[in-house]
């Protein structure tokens, strides 16, 4: 889990890290304000998801990170294992999520629920055309519970997955295998949204 302000550090970040242009990678990008239906959701899990997604997946937050405290505008967020808050910025926030949107159209954020959207980096730079976006919760429900176990099965998945065309296989094969595999309805509901 990787706090950004923007896109560019985003994409710094990733040219550092995966320097070598040969290198394939799939990373997350999170957008999730602070609000009070996300509070609970990232104070209770950010640490979590952090060791889980470990060496599988970089996870971008949106609008989080370290920021000037004399700005007007930080919210503090407390994080469950975490000797300090994150640090949250609407204006960041915005400013990521305008850009995704201008490259992804496909994404439509309500501010309601967590969206996760999983882009690659192929040969040093970011290519969005393929991109996934996972809502974290059933719309049709709306139980925050199901984030949990979204999170598990996005998780597992990606550790076997190596771009975005991988992880959708994936999930196709999960679909197709229901009752053979541990998948409830909710999580397949919301992987069923990879497939439209």
């Amino acid at each position: 889990m990787i706090t950004i302000k923007d896109t560019q550090a985003m994409e710094e970040h990733l040219n550092r890290t995966y320097s070598d242009t040969r290198t394939s990678r799939m990373f997350g990008i999170m957008l999730a304000r602070p609000h009070s239906l996300n509070a609970s959701f990232i104070k209770d899990n950010y640490c979590y998801w952090n060791e889980f997604s470990g060496k599988d997946i970089d996870i971008f937050w949106a609008g989080y990170g370290a920021y000037n405290p004399e700005d007007k505008d930080l919210i503090q967020v407390e994080v469950s294992g975490y000797a300090h808050y994150l640090q949250f910025s609407n204006k960041s926030f915005l400013e990521v999520k305008n850009a995704i949107k201008k490259v992804i159209p496909k994404l439509k954020y309500t501010d309601t629920y967590p969206i996760l959207v999983l882009v690659d980096y192929k040969q040093g730079k970011i290519c969005y055309e393929d991109a996934i976006v996972l809502k974290l919760v059933d719309d049709k429900e709306q139980i925050e519970t199901s984030i949990n176990s979204t999170m598990e099965f996005i998780l597992n998945l990606v550790s076997d997955s190596g771009s975005v065309s991988d992880f959708h296989k994936l999930v196709i094969k999960c679909v197709n295998q229901k009752n053979k595999i541990n998948i409830t309805d909710k999580v397949l509901n919301i992987a069923s949204l990879v497939l439209q």
